[in-house]
This record gives structure tokens, sequence and C-alpha cells, in this order.
């Protein structure tokens, strides 16, 4: 199995030590790839991958998510991709069968969330 997981500075701007996170605990079941993009790339994820036809599980935490990403990945079994990202593509994910999980808003986010405490 081989797993991949992208970041994009502006999702670690917003979600800083997720990515890391997440690293961390698929390290801890084997091998995982981890690609931290430049600021300002906005290269897609099928293309930021090398052979991404052998990647059976992938993290796509800001990266760029496009149709043409559903056809490289052919033989991607589990996706967590965030929704903010690539819904065309998810859907052809999910008509693959590809699992995927999304983080889901409750359309608010941790600034707001804490200055109602503080308040």
């Amino acid at each position: 199995m081989r797993s991949v997981i992208t970041v994009n500075p502006d999702f670690d701007a917003c979600w800083p030590w997720s990515a890391d996170h997440f690293h961390a605990l698929w390290k801890a079941q084997g091998l995982a790839e981890f690609i931290r993009q430049r600021p300002g790339d906005a290269t897609p994820v099928s293309k930021l991958v090398p052979n991404a036809a052998t990647v059976t599980r992938l993290a796509v935490l800001g990266t760029a998510v496009t149709t043409e990403c559903a056809s490289a990945f052919t033989n991607l079994k589990e996706a967590a991709i965030d929704v903010s990202n690539g819904n065309e593509a998810i859907a052809r994910f999910v008509e693959r069968n590809v699992r995927c999980y999304a983080h889901r808003s409750e359309g608010f986010w941790g600034q707001s969330v804490s200055e109602m405490a503080w308040g």
C-alpha cells in the first residue's frame, strides 16, 4: 500500500500542525510520503505526486484536485480531501468506489469560536 499526504501552505495557515499530525498517524502504520507545497504553488495533486497510479491511500490538504486527478489515481482505495476543493473530482472518485472522507463544516471556524469563548 502506498500512502501519500499533500499539504498546501494556505491549509497550513488555517490548520497548523494538522498535516504533521496526519503524517505522524500514518507513519505509525507504515511508510507514508509527505509533500508540502511551496507558497503560491497551485499544482494539482496528480502532477505533484510521482506515479499517481501506484497510490492506494491519499490525503489532500489544500492542494488542488481536478477531474484529471481522479483519472490519474487509478489504484486509489481511500482519500481524504478537504471539501473546499475539487467536488467534481470527489464525485468521480466515489463513482469508482473510492472511499472518500471529508471534514464537515458547521459554518464557523476556530477563530470565531475562540472569540465567542472570550466574550
